[in-house]
């Protein structure tokens, strides 16, 4: 019952105007000294302008999802980096979570975005991540796609601006 209350499309969505620059940043902060303790550098490159109609808390679910999922992966690599990218094409905005790994095994590719599905240890994640993510994008008409022609992990979040 509780995984519905992640995935139920009967469950209203308050949405105003909101500022997608200023909801990655609290974001970041949020994440901010865990990646400073464990050296991690926190790049961005976010249109400031981007003004996105959705509920801020969802699109900060999404990148918090996607940047813990990025932090255990490169944890304990020498070369530790994410970039955050933000841009807008037309009528679709992008957000865009790279991450100094060297992508997703292949034999995975099909599981990454089932429930319960996780590359970690099970004490360390409820493996909800993606699918939570998935679910809240599909709610915007928007997708989250892995870009397997990147040199590095990369997931993109595509929504609709309006």
């Amino acid at each position: 019952d509780s995984l519905k209350s992640f995935t139920d499309d009967s469950l209203p969505i308050v949405k105003a105007k909101e500022n997608l620059a200023q909801i990655m940043r609290s974001t970041m902060e949020m994440c901010a000294e865990k990646f400073r303790v464990n050296v991690v550098e926190l790049r961005t490159n976010i249109d400031p302008d981007i003004e996105l109609f959705c509920n801020k808390l969802h699109i900060s679910e999404i990148l918090i999802n996607l940047i813990n999922n990025s932090f255990e992966a490169i944890s304990r690599k020498d070369n530790k980096w994410i970039q955050l990218d933000a841009i807008q094409e037309d009528q679709l905005v992008k957000i865009i979570v790279t991450d100094s790994g060297a992508g997703i095994e292949e034999s995975i590719l099909d599981d990454i975005m089932q429930p319960y599905f996780s590359t970690k240890d099970f004490n360390s994640s409820s493996g909800l991540g993606l699918t939570i993510s998935n679910n809240i994008v599909k709610r915007y008409n928007g997708q989250l796609l892995l870009n397997c022609d990147s040199d590095h992990t990369q997931f993109i979040v595509e929504i609709p601006k309006i």
